[in-house]
């Protein structure tokens, strides 16, 4: 696991700028302007799982060189396979980058030997590297990955051979031994998985219950050592802001995005250096006088954060969600949908008898798939392109206090003169709830907002997942000065602050926490902060109608 130094001395290496949003990087030393890259393989491969990775991150974090992708994957093949539809699924397509991923088939699961298995092997693959390389395309090879043989569905193959250590690393070395010979790029997936997992492992993260095909997880691991064999450069940036130049809002863009790694895959990230290698990008602030800020990223709100946080840096690639930075997202999806499409017009259509390598082929379908992929992907250059967001932030006086796993709230209750009162009048001490969208009129009744639920839901009793670590902010308006209380059943810890002072930190065992408010006339900011949350809220907000404020999660 990366220890917190680790990760300071990658701080270190970053490059801070003040002037520009966006850090110049060198380009992969394997790819050119204009490249097509094909991924070839097994299943693995056709999971478009670590292929998707990559290609999001390459379209993300290097958009200049307008690259083109298609995953020419095909489930139980080998390489021999691949060299025989080589010409029309790979060659037909015109590559000028091709990534070769075999031998997970080829060795035959314990029914052949290892040596046996790498001679067939090897003949193949140089077979498949000779023919491309005579058309003047690039070669990357990638070594066969690892079976997680302790999974019950594998018990078969624990039992008839060490898989791992007899067949695939015979043929993850074959592999290595043509890449030697003919001079490629490669990356040892074999070895890099056996590394990270077993440090994983110990702390019970695994690639999944298949066994042989990886999930999240182990995508992501092989997506890292296929951009190492890309020559990706290390990527460790800054942006750096000074609030006394800046003042306490200003414009942000951050161009190129960083690459959003997904939910699942994150699990993976204590063990292997992705973002610490490819994708750190740290916000630097600055000049805050007080001992700590929320920031707010077009209106999404940030934990409460010290001042030695803050100018220690806020990872960005951590805060992809947050505002503009919505669009490394989308780039996402445009990649994941189009390569769904790509695969069932290149195998449903143009061979609808898809799982057989020989079967009749009508090239119409594959032509049009090859079309779809050129047309979303022009559109993805102009659709996903970096916007400016608006930071502000705010101060607080009292520095956060680290309180260990985060809290749920399940029910709000209000008491005092602020209560809400009736749903058609406003009478005197009763607060109204501020609208969350500017132009939006103020209602004369507490209405609850939570992005994407309904409010009418929420006053309802039922519960939410929400990720963390994220920060609750409450607005109440009240037309005097005015004293009350709102008490949170749930599961602390839970830090609360009201118009920019703590006035309440409530510990992980307890489970009503009551805040005493003193409310001064107009506006007053009640902010509950999570930002110990690592995983999540679950039971967030039952019964919220009694609160007079509008309520939005913000991270």
């Amino acid at each position: 696991m990366f220890a917190p130094a680790a990760l300071i001395a990658c701080l270190q290496l970053a490059a801070c700028s003040a002037a520009a949003d966006a850090p110049s990087a060198a380009a992969p030393a394997h790819l050119k302007p204009g490249d097509r890259v094909v991924f070839l393989g097994d299943s693995i491969t056709e999971q478009r799982m670590y292929t998707n990775y990559v290609e999001t991150y390459l379209v993300l974090r290097y958009p200049a060189l307008n690259l083109s992708f298609v995953n020419a994957g095909w489930g139980g093949d080998t390489a021999k396979g691949g060299a025989g539809r080589l010409d029309r699924d790979v060659l037909g397509v015109h590559p000028t980058v091709v990534t070769i991923c075999y031998g997970m088939n080829d060795g035959g699961y314990g029914w052949s030997s290892p040596k046996g298995a790498a001679a067939g092997y090897g003949a193949s693959l140089r077979e498949i590297v000779d023919r491309l390389a005579a058309k003047g395309v690039r070669v990357v090879l990638m070594t066969p990955g690892i079976v997680d043989d302790r999974v019950p569905g594998l018990k078969w193959l624990r039992e008839q051979t060490d898989y791992n250590g007899r067949e695939l690393r015979a043929l993850a070395d074959e592999t290595l031994a043509v890449a030697r010979e003919r001079n490629l790029p490669v990356t040892d997936i074999h070895a890099l998985m056996t590394m990270t997992l077993s440090a994983s492992g110990r702390q019970g993260v695994d690639m999944g219950p298949d066994g042989i095909h990886p999930d999240e997880g182990g995508a992501l691991i092989m997506a890292y050592g296929l951009l190492q064999a890309l020559g990706v450069p290390p990527r460790r940036e800054a942006i750096e802001r000074d609030l006394a130049v800046t003042g306490t809002a200003f414009d942000l863009t951050v161009d190129p995005l960083p690459y959003p790694v997904e939910e699942p895959a994150r699990k993976m990230l204590p063990f292997l250096p992705f973002d610490e290698d490819f994708n750190r990008i740290r916000l630097v602030v600055r000049g805050l006088a007080a001992p700590a800020a929320v920031l707010s990223f077009d209106g999404r709100m940030t934990p409460v954060l010290d001042r030695a946080a803050l100018e220690a840096g806020l990872r960005l690639e951590e805060m992809w969600a947050a505002g503009a930075l919505e669009e490394a997202g989308r780039a996402a999806t445009v990649t994941r949908e189009k390569a769904n499409l790509y695969r069932q017009l290149w195998r449903a259509l143009a061979m609808p008898d898809n799982w057989w390598t020989e079967a009749p082929y009508d090239p119409e379908p594959h032509r049009v798939a090859l079309q779809a992929v050129e047309g979303l992907e022009a559109w993805r250059r102009k659709a996903v392109i970096p916007k400016p967001m608006r930071v502000e932030v705010r101060p607080v006086d009292d520095a956060p206090v680290a309180l260990g796993e985060g809290g749920a709230i399940t029910r709000w209750r209000a008491a005092g003169g602020f209560a809400a009162a009736a749903p058609t009048r406003t009478p005197s001490g009763v607060a109204l709830a501020r609208a969350s969208d500017p132009g939006r009129p103020v209602p004369d009744w507490p209405r609850i907002a939570l992005d994407g639920v309904p409010a009418d839901r929420l006053s309802s009793g039922y519960s939410y997942q929400l990720p963390g670590p994220f920060t609750v902010l409450a607005v109440l308006e009240s037309d005097r000065a005015q004293t009350g209380t709102i008490t949170l059943e749930g599961k602390g810890p839970v830090v609360a602050y009201l118009n920019g002072r703590k006035v309440r930190e409530f510990t992980a065992d307890q489970k009503e926490m009551t805040v005493a408010l003193a409310l001064k006339a107009g506006e007053n900011r009640l902010l509950l902060d999570f930002a110990r949350r690592k995983h999540g809220v679950r039971g967030f907000v039952a019964r919220l109608a009694a609160l007079p404020a509008a309520v939005r999660n913000r991270w």
